[in-house]
C-alpha cells in the first residue's frame, strides 16, 4: 500500500470513471485504515497528505474537502474550454497556476457576439 493516497480524485462515486474510483478519498481511507464508515476528518487528512488532488473546476467551490485548502500549484487542463468564472475557483487555491491546452481542442466558449468576432 506504499504510495496509496499520493494521488486522489475528488468527485461523487458514479460520476468518476470506474477505473479511478480506487483513488477517491473515501476508498483510500477505507483501504488504509480498515474503516467501514469513513469520517470527514479522515478524508480531510487524506487530502492534506496527498501529493496530487484532482477534481473538476466546477466542483472546487462545492467540495468541503477543499475549504481552506491551499496548494503549491494548480494545473488546469483543457483551459481553453473553460469560462473565466469557472476557472476562478481553482486559481484561488494556489499562488501559482499552469493553464494547459492545445490547438486541437474545441474553441473556448464565447457568449458575446462582439468578443467572438474580435477573436
Amino acid at each position: 500500500d506504499e504510495g496509496l493516497g499520493d494521488v486522489l480524485r475528488l468527485g461523487a462515486r458514479g460520476k468518476v470513471r470506474a477505473e479511478i474510483e480506487n483513488i477517491l478519498p473515501e476508498k483510500v481511507v477505507a483501504k488504509k485504515s480498515g474503516e467501514v464508515k469513513v469520517s470527514g476528518e479522515s478524508m480531510l487528512k487524506a487530502v492534506e497528505d496527498a501529493m496530487v488532488v484532482g477534481c473538476t473546476c466546477l466542483s472546487v467551490g462545492k467540495n468541503p474537502l477543499l475549504k481552506q485548502k491551499n496548494f503549491d500549484i494548480v494545473i488546469v487542463d483543457e483551459a481553453g474550454q473553460i469560462s473565466q468564472p469557472a476557472i476562478l475557483g481553482p486559481l484561488f487555491l494556489a499562488d501559482r497556476f499552469v493553464l494547459v491546452g492545445d490547438h486541437m481542442q474545441l474553441p473556448p466558449l464565447v457568449r458575446s457576439e462582439k468578443a467572438g468576432k474580435a477573436g
